[in-house]
């Protein structure tokens, strides 16, 4: 970046950095019981069909989940995984290789975030977010009802931290 950008307020992307998102399992023990669901969301731009592709075939190398892409209202992709059998740092793992994929694929500075969902006491779900372009970790609390827009289950959410 040159003087002359910064006089104009211009900033560089942020590069993602995925390596942060190993710290979640050992997060698991203090925070709550794993549902087993995580989700990563990035904006799909037109005539990305071969890494739409890359993708789903990465999430379907662990024949214990499963693993649908949607698209929201706000055109948001999202790629969901769902354990059968839970084991976070499997799904940690295989969600890092879905980023990793996309960065490779120039999505870098399309990556939003990555969510783990969680199960709280009483039955509620906590989404452990980590949003790449701020770098840091949001817990989120969805409202009473979770929409079918946000597959992953961090609708109407209230970021608490």
């Amino acid at each position: 970046m040159c003087f002359i950008d910064t006089l104009l307020g211009r900033t560089a992307p942020i590069e993602p950095n995925l390596d942060v998102l190993f710290a979640i399992p050992g997060a698991v023990e203090s925070l709550a019981a794993s549902t087993g669901v995580g989700a990563v969301c990035f904006k799909a731009a037109e005539g990305t069909d071969q890494s739409i592709q890359d993708i789903q075939e990465v999430l379907t190398l662990d024949r214990t989940m499963d693993s649908i892409l949607t698209r929201d209202e706000y055109g948001f992709s999202w790629a969901v995984c769902r354990q059968s059998i839970v084991d976070v740092p499997a799904l940690v793992a295989t969600l890092h290789t879905a980023n990793i994929t996309l960065v490779d694929a120039g999505f870098g500075a399309a990556l939003l975030c990555t969510v783990v969902v969680f199960a709280a006491p009483g039955g509620r779900r906590l989404g452990l977010v980590y949003l790449f372009k701020a770098r840091d970790y949001l817990l989120v609390r969805p409202a009473a009802r979770a929409s079918a827009r946000h597959p992953a289950g961090t609708a109407g959410a209230r970021g608490d931290r």
